[in-house]
């Protein structure tokens, strides 16, 4: 299963939570293979029994 957000939807709900997370535009956007070695330390999987 996958998901996926558009960031304008998450930064608005956290927005509405009172969250304001800070943001730049001096960086240059990640590239998909450079977001996927990331993401490899963030993900975990899980099975279903």
């Amino acid at each position: 299963m996958r998901y996926a957000l558009e960031t304008d939807a998450i930064l608005d709900a956290l927005a509405q939570m009172g969250i304001r997370p800070a943001t730049t535009d001096a960086l240059p956007p990640l590239t998909p293979e450079r977001l996927t070695r990331e993401a490899e330390g963030l993900a975990v999987l899980v099975s279903c029994w």
